[in-house]
């Protein structure tokens, strides 16, 4: 009995801990419960014929203003950015559909949104200025960010956002605050109090051809800001972002918080991202026309790898550096699969599929855009690019560095292609980047990620001469290395 009381004693303390370290206002830390004051989708298409739907919900009873911010895949470079007003409880619902010249978003909601009538068409206007592509289509796959940046507290300005019968009563008198001489135009922060979090939200990619529909929800940030904390900026503001944040962070892992300092804000949100490892399961059943992807976005990248002030631990190389005329930034990514037999392979050792380049050259993959896409396919069904799931055109290359001279070269678009004997199991992607906080406290292994891994199966006899298609999303696990330095 004593010691169920210690263990319950242990336990008490340890959740009580955790309050306390992660209701911090002046420290950043992820929400396993999914609200927060920053929100990170890791993922938007609308490449083969897929609609990506989203949603953000106000669970409080204040009136909220947020920034909505679109990034293109390549780069993380921003494709649109607005402002929305959401009253107490309010919902705001959008689309991102194909266009001609890449994508747009459209909306039939009327809560309140400053320059935004019924459609947006993204634009290629950030990122015509980097070294990278200037095609749009760029515009058509990446992931977006939502960020709270305080609370309405002016009481004809919150009353405003408030629904009559399905309707804000004056989105007006928003729009009104922040033209020349406006309220907000003077002061952005006139009638705004401090960012209280209790944001939700939700995305849906949607196959209406073949009659699919797959859900995530996204990562929540909580902690985001400082003691300020609101950060209310005029519509076509690049502000806030995700490096707005207080650089502090918190991290639960196995029973053990890891509070860290860091020079940049945006250090702190790239530590609650850094996995070392990514572990999902993989389908590839011929007999069900089994296809397996997985999302693996960098949300922080763009702060890392820019021409002007990268590389920066923990990544690499900065997107500028250029392979066959094609500009990236590439990490290495290390790949296992294991059936479900319990039978382990490397893709790229020479005994599975890379035995003419043994041993004067080393094989691997390499993760060279914010967002990617990584296809598995059974090497009994190889089939064109565009039979994949996503239809994603940001997908892994493979690397070769010479055991003679350690040079590194970057090929063609690669599939990660297992055989029958390996058609169901999991797979672990391995990173072995790092970077250390301020104090050199801690070391993170790894690299800031998020994602999930979509499965599709198709039925060709569901019924007499009736095909079905089935998909679902899946969460990506994953393991964290955070290590302590030795004084």
């Amino acid at each position: 009995m004593l010691k169920k009381s210690n263990r319950l004693y242990k336990l008490i303390i340890l959740k009580m801990t955790f309050v306390l370290v992660f209701t911090n206002a002046h420290t950043a830390s992820l929400n396993p419960e999914g609200i927060g004051e920053a929100l990170v989708f890791p993922y938007y298409t609308v490449n083969n014929g897929l609609d990506t739907l989203l949603s953000v919900s106000n669970s409080t009873a204040d009136t909220k203003a947020i920034r909505i911010r679109f990034l293109e895949g390549d780069n993380g470079q921003e494709v649109s950015s607005f402002s929305v007003y959401l009253g107490p409880f309010d919902m705001w619902t959008a689309a991102v559909t194909a266009t001609p010249m890449g994508a747009r978003l459209i909306s039939s909601d009327t809560s309140c949104i400053f320059n935004f009538s019924s459609a947006k068409n993204f634009s290629t206007d950030v990122y015509i200025s980097d070294p990278g592509s200037d095609d749009t289509v760029r515009l058509r796959e990446g992931h977006f960010e939502i960020i709270e940046m305080g609370v309405v507290t002016d009481p004809n300005l919150s009353q405003a956002t408030f629904h009559v019968n399905g309707q804000p009563q004056n989105c007006n008198a928003i729009e009104t605050a922040w033209e020349p001489g406006g309220q907000w135009h003077i002061d952005p922060n006139d009638g705004i109090s401090a960012a209280i979090g209790g944001l939700m939200g939700q995305a849906i990619i949607v196959n209406v051809q073949s009659g699919t529909a797959v859900s995530y929800n996204p990562e929540a940030i909580i902690g985001f800001y400082g003691a300020q904390a609101l950060l209310h900026t005029e519509p076509n503001s690049l502000l806030p972002n995700l490096a707005s944040a207080e650089p502090r962070s918190s991290i639960m892992d196995s029973n053990t918080i890891y509070a860290s300092e860091w020079p940049r804000g945006i250090d702190a949100i790239t530590a609650l991202f850094m996995r070392s490892n990514l572990y999902n399961d993989f389908s590839l059943v011929e007999s069900l026309a089994a296809k397996t992807e997985t999302v693996v976005t960098f949300p922080t990248k763009r702060f890392y790898t820019q021409p002007e002030n990268g590389p920066r631990l923990p990544f690499s190389s900065i997107f500028g550096n250029k392979n066959q005329g094609i500009v990236r930034a590439c990490e290495a990514l290390y790949t296992y699969l294991i059936s479900q037999e319990a039978k382990f392979i490397d893709p790229f050792a020479c005994s599975f599929g890379a035995a003419n380049t043994c041993p004067s050259v080393s094989e691997g993959m390499a993760l060279c855009t914010t967002t990617n896409v990584v296809q598995f396919k059974n090497s009994a069904l190889i089939t064109p690019a565009s039979d994949s799931i996503l239809g994603s055109k940001n997908l892994p290359y493979l690397f070769r560095e010479s055991a003679f001279d350690g040079s590194i070269d970057f090929l063609n678009f690669q599939t990660i292609v297992s055989t029958e004997e390996f058609a169901s199991g999991r797979f672990e992607l391995a990173f072995l980047n790092f970077f250390s906080d301020k104090d050199n406290v801690y070391s993170y292994e790894g690299l800031p990620v998020t994602g999930f891994t979509i499965q599709q199966y198709t039925n060709n006899n569901a019924q007499p001469n009736v095909l079905a298609q089935y998909a679902s999303i899946f969460k990506n696990k994953h393991a964290r290395a955070i290590i302590p330095f030795v004084r």
